[in-house]
């Protein structure tokens, strides 16, 4: 491994349903993680879809957490959706009713992997639990945090104490309940990205998804939008609710701008990162092909050392809510080309009086499923290339499908040469 490399691993791990030290250790993994994504479902067999998903997004630096997790009922005349996040947990799933079904957080971190103390059982053995590891002298810095958008809109608000000039913020919006580790109805989920632009043009670009639907409604509503105008954003039916702009990376921090409030009060979290010296890195929209067989990703013009991706079932333009049968439908996948790729998919009808949810895990490098809860498409990674990458699609859309990618790259002994957001519409 190079001097400065960024070291990328991807473990699943397989819940039991005892309380207790679970030890998420990858094999050939051989230093200590300073950063750790984390996604799944309550999905315990592989490569089947079933009903009713929970699932949750995380992220720790050993030491901090936030997670946000979500549930959504299937088979009822009168929907029933939840939404939690919290400071003091990585893992978590939600019961039927939004109370805790399955939570832990990390105690610990070391050479391979983290210690997550299950403080409340999974509500079954076989939950997966995928992680991303990022470690090694490519990984600066990393530092947590909780914000919330302007009590009014153009609100400027500078958030500091971060400690250092970060390269790229990870951002998870939730609703009402925001991170105080409450539940709160409706299933509101924001994933975004925003990145320094050193590596191309040196211009800010952030995007993000987003994906709301609609509690103890009679006929199921949902909602979906992808832009690359905001690193967070939320719309309900009644349009767009919170809306945060980053303005600049800071020395100690970064600024943002409101441009929708409600308030001030609905929290997000962030993952700020500091990359070494010549690490490439990249985020942005694109969509699939559309087609079986293999496509080669060139755009981010960089070796990558690991992919992470966002997935929709959406085949609309950005920033354009989204209200179609499939716009609930959404996942996240990552791959390597070390270790197994993982990804998981939901999915929630709309428009239907007796609401299909579903669930779904594979080893997959993309997948998503459509309103129905069947898969609508899904890849294999086949290598990791000079310019980026190559997946074969085994299931496709015709038309194709949108996601959102983050890309570490291989370290560059040249100039500084990409960080980008591409929006293809």
């Amino acid at each position: 491994m190079p001097c400065g490399e960024v070291k990328w691993g991807l473990l699943k791990h397989v819940l039991d349903n005892t309380t207790g030290i679970k030890n998420m250790v990858l094999s050939g993994y051989n230093v200590v993680p300073k950063a750790v994504i984390m996604f799944g479902n309550n999905s315990p067999i592989e490569a089947q879809s079933q009903n009713l998903p929970r699932s949750f997004f995380s992220f720790t630096d050993g030491t901090d957490e936030r997670v946000h997790s979500i549930m959504m009922r299937n088979g009822v005349g009168t929907t029933g959706t939840q939404s939690r996040g919290a400071t003091n947990e990585t893992i978590m799933f939600l019961g039927n009713t939004g109370a805790i079904n399955g939570e832990g957080n990390v105690v610990g971190v070391k050479t391979g992997g983290v210690e997550v103390d299950m403080t409340n059982a999974a509500g079954q053995t076989g939950w997966p639990v995928n992680c991303i590891f990022l470690g090694g002298p490519g990984i600066d810095a990393v530092k947590l945090g909780t914000i919330a958008d302007g009590t009014f809109v153009d609100t400027v608000t500078s958030v500091t104490g971060v400690g250092f000039k970060p390269d790229m913020l990870i951002v998870i919006g939730n609703g009402p309940g925001g991170f105080g580790d409450s539940a709160a109805g409706n299933m509101v989920r924001s994933i975004g990205f925003a990145d320094n632009g050193d590596y191309m043009d040196g211009e800010i670009h952030q995007a993000s998804m987003q994906w709301h639907s609609l509690n103890l409604a009679d006929t199921s509503d949902v909602r979906h939008r992808p832009n690359n105008t905001y690193m967070e954003q939320w719309v309900n039916p009644t349009g767009d609710l919170t809306a945060l702009q980053l303005d600049s990376f800071d020395d100690d921090g970064f600024t943002f701008t409101t441009k929708v409030s409600l308030g001030g009060a609905y929290q997000k979290a962030y993952m700020a990162i500091k990359f070494g010296p010549n690490i490439p890195h990249w985020i942005g929209h694109r969509i699939t092909p559309g087609a079986a067989g293999a496509e080669s990703i060139v755009e981010p013009a960089m070796e990558p050392v690991g992919v992470l991706n966002i997935t929709s079932n959406n085949q609309g333009a950005l920033d354009v809510t989204e209200t179609a049968n499939d716009a609930d439908c959404y996942g996240f996948s990552a791959f390597n080309d070390v270790d197994p790729d993982r990804a998981m998919a939901d999915s929630d009808e709309d428009g239907a009086g007796t609401t299909v949810t579903r669930r779904r895990q594979d080893a997959k490098s993309y997948m998503v499923m459509n309103g129905a809860g069947t898969v609508s498409e899904q890849s294999t990674l086949t290598s990791m290339d000079t310019l980026g990458w190559t997946w074969d699609f085994d299931v496709a859309r015709s038309g194709g499908t949108r996601y959102l990618s983050m890309v570490i790259g291989k370290e560059n002994s040249g100039t500084k040469f990409n960080t980008r957001v591409m929006a293809m519409t």
